[in-house]
């Protein structure tokens, strides 16, 4: 099952979070973010989400990065200029390792992500074992929109 969303534009990223802050939406703070995590926290932030950076522990688990309105959810992205399917494909694989994971949130839009590839990766991603073992939800953030695969119900 999929489903295609809009996704908040944010022109600050900085200022969206600050607001969060002092809203109680985010929670945890966003230094030591990298500059799209920043911009993929404000969206949600922007859409009315609540956040939780999850802290990391040393010796323990690797847990998601962040609790979004009470599911775990891990970020990851494609940065590089040109679209590649077998790093964001690695990407998804390697976000299932992490304990609890509920959600993967996969940003393929700098290097010009598009909905059909947004797609063809999930069919990709099935086809693995990860793929296949994960039962969570997968959002693709594309330059038309956020798709999600297997949806909360």
């Amino acid at each position: 099952f999929e489903q295609v969303t809009g996704i908040p534009v944010v022109i600050d990223p900085i200022d969206v979070l600050e607001k969060g802050i002092k809203k109680g939406l985010l929670e945890g703070g966003y230094s030591g973010l990298e500059k799209w995590e920043r911009k993929r926290a404000a969206e949600y932030v922007e859409s009315g989400s609540s956040l939780k950076k999850v802290e990391p522990t040393p010796n323990g688990p690797k847990r998601a990065d962040w609790i979004i309105d009470g599911r775990q959810v891990e970020f990851k992205a494609l940065t590089g200029n040109t679209y590649n399917s077998t790093t964001a494909l690695g990407h998804l694989k390697k976000a299932t390792k992490k304990e609890g994971v509920e959600v993967i949130d996969l940003d393929i839009r700098k290097p010009g992500g598009t909905k059909a590839d947004a797609r063809s990766l999930y069919e990709r991603f099935k086809g693995t074992d990860a793929g296949k073992s994960y039962n969570g939800e997968v959002r693709i953030a594309t330059e038309e929109g956020m798709l999600i695969f297997n949806p909360a119900k």
